[in-house]
Protein backbone atom coordinates (compact mmCIF):
# COMPACT_ATOMS: atom_id res chain seq x y z
CA UNK A 1 0.00 0.00 0.00
CA UNK A 2 1.31 3.30 -0.91
CA UNK A 3 1.75 5.98 1.77
CA UNK A 4 0.12 9.31 1.16
CA UNK A 5 2.92 11.73 -0.88
CA UNK A 6 4.87 8.65 -2.22
CA UNK A 7 5.10 7.58 -5.48
CA UNK A 8 3.75 4.73 -7.19
CA UNK A 9 6.93 3.52 -9.34
CA UNK A 10 5.15 0.66 -11.32
CA UNK A 11 3.97 3.79 -13.87
CA UNK A 12 7.54 4.84 -14.50
CA UNK A 13 10.02 3.03 -16.27
CA UNK A 14 12.47 0.46 -15.20
CA UNK A 15 15.56 1.44 -16.48
CA UNK A 16 17.61 4.81 -15.50
CA UNK A 17 16.58 7.48 -17.85
CA UNK A 18 20.34 8.84 -17.78
CA UNK A 19 21.00 5.96 -19.93
CA UNK A 20 17.71 5.35 -21.91
CA UNK A 21 18.39 4.73 -25.43
CA UNK A 22 15.33 6.46 -27.72
CA UNK A 23 14.89 5.45 -31.40
CA UNK A 24 15.46 7.60 -33.88
CA UNK A 25 12.34 8.95 -35.53
CA UNK A 26 11.48 10.19 -38.53
CA UNK A 27 10.99 13.47 -38.42
CA UNK A 28 7.89 14.81 -41.12
CA UNK A 29 9.45 17.01 -43.73
CA UNK A 30 12.21 17.95 -41.29
CA UNK A 31 15.30 17.06 -40.74
CA UNK A 32 16.31 14.56 -37.64
CA UNK A 33 18.55 16.60 -35.07
CA UNK A 34 20.61 15.38 -31.93
CA UNK A 35 18.91 17.36 -29.24
CA UNK A 36 21.31 17.01 -25.61
CA UNK A 37 18.82 17.47 -22.68
CA UNK A 38 19.94 18.05 -19.27
CA UNK A 39 17.63 18.47 -16.74
CA UNK A 40 18.05 17.36 -13.29
CA UNK A 41 14.86 15.32 -12.41
CA UNK A 42 15.15 12.19 -14.15
CA UNK A 43 11.30 11.52 -14.69
CA UNK A 44 11.10 15.18 -16.29
CA UNK A 45 14.17 14.34 -18.77
CA UNK A 46 13.07 11.30 -20.07
CA UNK A 47 9.38 12.66 -20.26
CA UNK A 48 11.31 15.95 -22.82
CA UNK A 49 13.15 12.99 -24.14
CA UNK A 50 9.95 10.93 -25.12
CA UNK A 51 8.60 14.85 -26.71
CA UNK A 52 11.95 15.43 -28.78
CA UNK A 53 11.79 11.74 -30.09
CA UNK A 54 8.01 12.08 -30.38
CA UNK A 55 9.08 16.06 -33.04
CA UNK A 56 11.34 13.56 -35.41
CA UNK A 57 14.71 14.42 -33.05
CA UNK A 58 16.96 11.92 -31.23
CA UNK A 59 17.50 12.46 -27.55
CA UNK A 60 20.93 12.59 -26.02
CA UNK A 61 20.22 12.57 -22.04
CA UNK A 62 23.16 13.57 -19.59
CA UNK A 63 23.10 14.52 -16.34
CA UNK A 64 24.47 18.47 -15.81
CA UNK A 65 27.54 17.11 -13.86
CA UNK A 66 28.51 15.04 -17.22
CA UNK A 67 31.30 16.38 -19.02
CA UNK A 68 29.94 17.96 -22.27
CA UNK A 69 29.05 14.76 -25.24
CA UNK A 70 31.98 13.50 -27.53
CA UNK A 71 29.10 13.09 -30.13
CA UNK A 72 27.73 15.94 -32.09
CA UNK A 73 24.47 17.52 -31.06
CA UNK A 74 22.15 19.83 -33.20
CA UNK A 75 20.98 21.34 -29.70
CA UNK A 76 20.68 21.89 -26.26
CA UNK A 77 17.73 21.82 -23.90
CA UNK A 78 18.88 22.69 -20.54
CA UNK A 79 17.07 23.73 -17.31
CA UNK A 80 18.85 26.25 -15.68
CA UNK A 81 17.65 25.66 -12.19
CA UNK A 82 21.17 25.28 -10.19
CA UNK A 83 24.23 26.67 -10.47
CA UNK A 84 25.93 22.89 -12.38
CA UNK A 85 23.24 23.14 -14.99
CA UNK A 86 23.89 26.54 -15.39
CA UNK A 87 27.99 25.74 -15.86
CA UNK A 88 26.84 23.29 -18.38
CA UNK A 89 24.86 26.14 -20.13
CA UNK A 90 28.04 28.04 -20.31
CA UNK A 91 30.25 24.94 -21.26
CA UNK A 92 27.85 24.67 -24.29
CA UNK A 93 28.03 28.33 -25.25
CA UNK A 94 31.62 28.77 -25.11
CA UNK A 95 32.96 25.42 -26.28
CA UNK A 96 30.34 24.68 -28.97
CA UNK A 97 28.83 28.17 -30.26
CA UNK A 98 26.76 26.48 -33.30
CA UNK A 99 24.75 24.63 -30.63
CA UNK A 100 21.40 26.07 -30.74
CA UNK A 101 20.79 27.05 -26.74
CA UNK A 102 17.33 26.54 -25.50
CA UNK A 103 16.92 27.00 -21.76
CA UNK A 104 13.16 25.63 -20.14
CA UNK A 105 12.80 26.52 -16.41
CA UNK A 106 9.68 27.28 -14.34
CA UNK A 107 11.20 30.56 -13.66
CA UNK A 108 11.21 33.71 -15.66
CA UNK A 109 14.45 35.00 -17.33
CA UNK A 110 16.81 36.03 -15.20
CA UNK A 111 19.51 37.73 -15.48
CA UNK A 112 22.28 34.72 -15.73
CA UNK A 113 19.78 33.29 -18.00
CA UNK A 114 20.25 36.35 -20.48
CA UNK A 115 23.38 36.51 -20.37
CA UNK A 116 24.30 32.88 -21.72
CA UNK A 117 21.90 34.80 -24.74
CA UNK A 118 19.47 31.74 -25.50
CA UNK A 119 18.43 30.84 -29.14
CA UNK A 120 15.00 30.48 -26.77
CA UNK A 121 13.50 30.53 -23.58
CA UNK A 122 10.96 28.20 -22.58
CA UNK A 123 8.46 28.68 -19.39
CA UNK A 124 7.22 25.46 -17.98
CA UNK A 125 5.09 23.94 -18.88
CA UNK A 126 5.15 24.21 -22.41
CA UNK A 127 3.60 22.38 -25.12
CA UNK A 128 5.40 20.20 -27.90
CA UNK A 129 4.35 23.51 -30.59
CA UNK A 130 6.51 25.55 -28.54
CA UNK A 131 9.40 23.33 -27.97
CA UNK A 132 9.48 22.15 -32.02
CA UNK A 133 10.28 26.26 -32.22
CA UNK A 134 12.24 26.31 -29.81
CA UNK A 135 14.33 23.43 -31.64
CA UNK A 136 14.14 24.97 -35.35
CA UNK A 137 16.57 26.91 -36.60
CA UNK A 138 15.16 30.76 -37.14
Amino acid sequence: MQSEGSLDRRFLPKSNPMDAAFPPAVADGGSMARVLIVENDPALARLLGLQVAHLGHEPVLRPPTAELPNEFVDAAVIDPADAASLAFAWRIRKERPRVRLVLASVLPRSEATAQLRPDAYLVKPFGLAELDRALSAD
